[in-house]
């Protein structure tokens, strides 16, 4: 895994390259680092739903629930059918004991994308 940031700052600054840099920091839990990336795609690409997906995971695991939520009705914007977004703002909410606003993301879910895992 140590290898593997230079590595991928080698592809450039394209939004995939910032992405997959982004997923890397996350998975080293450099959640700073993380966000700096991801937020290097969003200024490339503001409509790119999988990247503010990305950035309200990066907010989530850092506690930043607000912050999360507000990201993922980003993502949700541009493509109301990504389900992991969805998801994910169920999981915020029940965390947060928002029981109605959980079942909301949950009926959300499984009208959209009934076949997704999560659903």
């Amino acid at each position: 895994m140590n290898d593997l940031i230079p590595r991928l700052s080698d592809l450039g600054s394209g939004v995939q390259a910032r992405l997959a840099l982004g997923h890397a920091h996350l998975g080293r839990r450099d959640y700073a680092a993380a966000e700096r990336e991801i937020r290097a795609a969003l200024e490339t690409d503001p409509h790119d739903a999988r990247a503010h997906h990305l950035l309200a995971v990066t907010q989530a695991l850092q506690g930043r629930h607000a912050e999360a939520l507000q990201a993922c009705d980003a993502a949700l914007r541009i493509n109301p059918d990504l389900a992991d977004a969805l998801l994910l703002m169920a999981r915020i909410h029940t965390d947060l004991e928002q029981e109605e606003e959980a079942i909301d993301a949950c009926e959300r879910l499984v009208s959209r994308r009934p076949d997704h895992s999560g659903a």
